[in-house]
């Protein structure tokens, strides 16, 4: 479905026409005087409606179709969806099918000197392929946009401008084309917007001569001069696609560390930062856009404000804070040095006290310079020690030892604020290169002189520092032999109420012993009353048992024998032969039993 064509010589889009000159067309194409012909072959053409109402030209029929004819509907229409996105815009004129050396582009938007070959590509195509087709495009001064279709979505088309194509039906595709246009026109206007107004802003500041290179017709990077002296600034409203430069180290430095800022620039409106430059970007005010740009770039092209980094490094003097220190154990008199400060004298408030510890890699010369100083004062050094912490840019104290006894130095006279503000040297022991604090867009830090401070009233601080602490060593002397005396009174106290416990146990054993005797003895007792009262029992019934058999046998008038044995009594018959018979009875008749009876009952068990 073309949709370009030519009536009485005259170019025709279809989708960007207006209602005349459609009219014109149709009625055109119904003659016979061949007044409406295809531009791709100069055959005869009739102008027709798609099923979604896309305007397009065919060739009409008896005649050979020409290779251009043949794409298919779905291109068609997203190309005239991208058409009518750009002819939309103010400013933009959109043409489609336009052919030029070595390139044919499905719409071309144009706007002044900048051309942008919008290509949809539903096919799949090989970067390569698509490398090729934008060399061409750039050869002729154009660049090349690329909407992606579905069978594209996942391919890398290289460093050129791109975007995907999403929907499901041609209709929502059509609007994934429209947006993308918009918003890649807009992006062009905005960068080709900060590449004026910069071109503006380097013409007022001296020295500085410009090189813009471009991609295409887009500006992408500004290349300045100052003597020996460059500067890069990257337009990064397009992205990263139409960027030169690249984010590998050169020479073993970061990307930008040889540019007169220290970094490389970087401008954007509306896009995301663009990672790889060791450096933040300066976002600008569309609507304030010249003087957002001359507030963030100015300061920086008069040389008042560069990129610190952790790369950057500056010299600055370092001083000793020291005074006499005295062993409180051997009483040595020795040079006590409490603070190194980094920065002072002549900047004192810009840089934190920084002290020495045991990164002896870089303070190595700064103990010789201790150890210089210590000669001149003529006292000796005593041993630097660190407190066990390692931390970069914390102020830290220095403790030291006895260099007679090696006993820990006392707790430093100065705080970390007295020695800033108080110490009245101004002497430079030594030069140090101190990384940048903090990592940005910044001025230099200025040097400040300050006035010194009176030696006399450092003396005087020192004296009463000295007093103050001898009052306390004594009051700590006084607290320790309170707490002396408290722990051997807590501790003789201790001794006694456990004596005391001791004593308590004893006695509540002794008087668990004699409980636990008395209650054997009534449990024996006890046991001896209930044996007696068992034997008792047991005699009894044994005479009763006897008694009863007695009287039993005198009733029944039986001859029978009584026999009595020790531990068990009962009757037998005469018959049994059991001995022995310690007792014996015998009846022949009544009155002989009862005679046996009262025997029996007489007798005693």
């Amino acid at each position: 479905m073309p949709l370009k064509a030519k009536l009485d010589d005259r170019e025709v889009i279809s989708v960007l026409c207006s209602e005349e000159d459609w009219s014109h067309a149709q009625h055109a194409s119904k003659g016979a005087g061949g007044r409406l012909r295809m531009s791709c072959c100069d055959a005869p053409a009739y102008a027709s409606h798609s099923p979604l109402d896309l305007r397009y030209f065919a060739h009409k029929s008896g005649y050979d179709r020409c290779p251009s004819s043949g794409e298919s509907d779905q291109h068609e229409s997203l190309k005239a969806a991208a058409a009518r996105a750009v002819q939309s815009l103010g400013g933009w004129q959109a043409d489609v099918e336009v052919s030029g050396n070595g390139w044919r582009a499905d719409v071309l938007a144009v706007r002044g000197s900048i051309k942008i070959a919008i290509e949809v590509q539903l096919s799949a195509q090989a970067r390569r392929r698509t490398g090729a087709r934008n060399d061409r495009f750039e050869a002729s001064e154009v660049s090349a946009f690329w909407l992606k279709g579905r069978n594209n979505h996942f391919n890398d088309f290289g460093d050129g401008l791109q975007a995907p194509v999403h929907g499901t039906s041609i209709r929502e595709q059509m609007e994934s084309v429209d947006v993308a246009v918009r918003n890649l026109l807009g992006a062009v206007e905005r960068q080709v917007r900060m590449a004026n107004e910069l071109a503006r802003l380097i013409r007022t500041i001296p020295g500085w001569v410009y090189n813009i290179n471009l991609q295409g017709t887009i500006p992408a990077c500004f290349e300045l001069q100052r003597e020996s002296k460059r500067q890069q600034i990257l337009l990064g409203e397009l992205g990263p696609s139409l960027l030169p430069t690249v984010f590998r180290p050169v020479d073993g430095k970061q990307v930008g560390a040889d540019q007169f800022a220290g970094a490389i620039l970087q401008l954007r409106m509306n896009a995301l930062h663009l990672r790889g430059y060791q450096s933040s970007s300066f976002q600008l005010a569309p609507d304030d856009l010249s003087n957002s740009l001359a507030h963030q770039l100015r300061p920086i092209l008069e040389g008042n404000k560069t990129w610190q980094g952790k790369e950057h490094t500056e010299v600055v003097p370092g001083a000793f804070v020291h005074y006499p220190e005295e062993c409180p154990d051997c009483e040595t008199r020795f040079l006590r040095i409490t603070h190194l400060l980094i920065g002072h004298p002549r900047r004192p408030r810009t840089l934190p006290v920084k002290v020495v510890h045991d990164e002896w890699r870089w303070y190595e010369p700064i103990l010789s310079a201790a150890a210089l100083l210590s000669r001149k004062i003529g006292l000796p050094l005593g041993p630097l020690v660190d407190d066990g912490e390692n931390v970069y840019f914390r102020p830290k104290r220095v403790d030291q030892k006895c260099p007679t006894c090696g006993e820990r130095a006392p707790t430093p006279l100065i705080s970390h604020d007295e020695a800033l503000h108080a110490w009245p040297g101004r002497d430079e022991h030594f030069r140090f290169r101190l990384p940048l604090p903090g990592k940005g867009w910044g001025a230099s830090t200025r040097w400040v002189k300050q006035p010194a401070p009176d030696a006399a009233a450092w003396d005087a601080l020192l004296d009463a520092k000295r007093a103050n602490r001898q009052e306390e060593r004594e009051e700590g002397r006084r607290r320790e032999e309170l707490a002396e005396a408290e722990r051997k009174r807590r501790h003789e106290e201790l001794q006694r109420q456990a004596e005391e416990r001791r004593q308590q146990r004893i006695a509540d054993d002794l008087a668990r012993k004699t409980a636990d005797e008395q209650r054997a003895i009534e449990a024996r007792c006890q046991a001896e009353e209930d044996r007696q009262a068992r034997v008792i029992a047991q005699q009894e019934e044994r005479k009763r048992k006897l008694r009863t058999a007695a009287e039993t046998a005198i009733k029944n008038n039986e001859r029978r024998n009584l026999w009595l044995t020790t531990g068990n009594s009962y009757l037998r018959s005469i018959g049994d032969t059991v001995a022995p018979r310690p007792i014996e009875v015998a009846a022949q008749n009544k009155e002989g039993l009862e005679r046996a009876l009262q025997l029996l009952r007489s007798t005693k068990f």
